[in-house]
């Protein structure tokens, strides 16, 4: 591998919540048409671009932000080919700088591969999607001039290995109903046992096709379907006559729910009973 030849290029970005992992790798065909040589551009290394307004095919861009994440400058030490330090033209004047200079002193401050993490924006446009790439910002004409291979697709485009890629829409159920109240009024202790009610509730969903279980958030024991109303008397709750933690799947953005409470039990003694359970989603 040369220690001076090649320009870094990303290779790869994994998008993660907020974050985003980068590596790099020697290319030496990276393309060096918007050289930084004369730009005065005295800082280098990985940025990540965000939000730009203007590309000239991916060689140069500007307008937009361009967050430094791991970078040198022209009085780093700069890598030799026998893997000793040095200095060269780009030493003493930033207008001598090149790509290939920058790249030997990053490989000899950060070595030849490595993993970065970083905050992403909270949000951006669709057709400008923060995006990880090499390069040096120039003060001089407000422009981040790039370095990629251009066999890949163009930087900050989808295709390319830098571009953050947006997360798929996360699909969820919820319920829609608020309130389910059963009432079963006045029983004689011999009729509780086996007595049950139905009502319906509306479950609402990204679309058709969520797997997901329902399940009693307040309960923990097995089953989490079963509500103590007191005085030795238990309510099962079931939807569409299934046990709440049996696998579902979402027919569509909306649909219909039957939930039935059972009593079980026989009265220990008379007077009221009574419980609450909060129905909840579980995803498969």
């Amino acid at each position: 591998m040369s220690n001076q030849g090649g320009c870094p290029t990303v290779q790869s970005v994994q998008a993660n919540g907020g974050s985003a992992s980068i590596n790099w790798a020697a290319d030496m065909f990276a393309q060096t048409f918007a050289s930084i040589s004369g730009t005065r551009a005295a800082t280098w290394g990985l940025y990540m671009v965000n939000n730009w307004s203007t590309s000239m095919n991916g060689h140069w861009f500007s307008g937009g932000t361009y967050t430094p994440i791991l970078t040198v400058n022209n009085t780093d030490p700069a890598r030799k080919a026998d893997g000793s330090s040095g200095t060269d033209y780009c030493t003493n004047d930033p207008f001598y700088c090149t790509h290939e200079m920058m790249a030997a002193r990053f490989y000899q401050k950060y070595g030849f591969s490595g993993v970065a993490n970083v905050t992403l924006p909270s949000s951006w446009p669709a057709h400008r999607p923060p995006c990880m790439i090499f390069g040096a910002y120039s003060s001089v004409n407000s422009t981040f001039h790039t370095v990629f291979a251009p066999s890949i697709a163009e930087p900050c485009q989808p295709g390319f290995p830098g571009t953050v890629e947006p997360e798929p829409d996360p699909e969820w159920c919820g319920m829609s109903t608020s309130e389910l109240l059963y009432e079963f009024n006045d029983l004689s202790p011999g009729d509780v046992n086996g007595k049950s009610l139905e009502k319906s509730a509306t479950m609402t969903c990204s679309g058709a096709g969520v797997s997901y279980n329902l399940y009693l958030q307040n309960v923990s024991t097995t089953g989490r379907d079963k509500v103590s109303l007191g005085r030795g008397v238990t309510a099962t709750v079931t939807a569409n006559n299934q046990a709440l933690q049996s696998n579902r799947t979402s027919v569509g953005a909306s649909q219909t729910l039957l939930i039935k409470v059972s009593l079980s039990g026989v009265p220990t003694s008379t007077g009221p009973i009574g419980g609450v359970g909060i129905l909840a989603v579980n995803y498969n």
